[in-house]
């Protein structure tokens, strides 16, 4: 089998990387959740994180967003890969994305949430691509809304300190 684990560029200039080839083009929930691929992974130009730190912070993350809401950090990049839910609603098994955060110290943060990918969707396409971004990352916040009982997560900007 050929390996086509390739760092690629996307339509949009992300530099993704994952098995089989890359079917992300526009870095959407759909893309991510072609069952073809095995993860996406996305950082900062100059942002160095081996294979096996990679690994290590998608394998055992260091903290969940949940725990983590309120907190800043530099994000350098990110790591996603799709996993199966229960639906509370029907009991079946559906697909959702699982995204490993990382900050600039090599830190992560956990959560599986399509509101927390669509956040990091929109971070790419209106404001800032990795490409663009510093080697320490730009600097976010962890956010959460809820309705009735569910909890939602994003990210917002921080403005850097003049």
């Amino acid at each position: 089998m050929e390996n086509n684990n390739a760092m690629v560029p996307a339509n949009n200039g992300l530099m993704v990387q994952g098995d089989y080839g890359l079917m992300v083009d526009d870095f959407n929930v759909r893309a991510l959740l072609n069952t073809d691929m095995e993860y996406v992974k996305v950082f900062a130009p100059g942002f160095e994180m081996d294979d096996v730190d990679a690994y290590n912070a998608l394998q055992s993350p260091a903290k969940t967003v949940n725990d983590c809401i309120g907190d800043t950090f530099n994000l350098c990049g990110l790591i996603a890969h799709p996993v199966q839910v229960v639906n509370e609603a029907t009991g079946e098994l559906v697909p959702a994305p699982r995204i490993v955060l990382i900050g600039n110290n090599g830190e992560s943060y956990v959560s599986v949430s399509k509101t927390l990918f669509s956040s990091l969707k929109n971070l790419f396409a209106m404001y800032r691509r990795p490409e663009s971004w510093p080697k320490d990352g730009i600097p976010v916040k962890l956010k959460q809304f809820s309705k009735g009982n569910k909890r939602y997560f994003s990210i917002e900007l921080i403005k850097p300190k003049k």
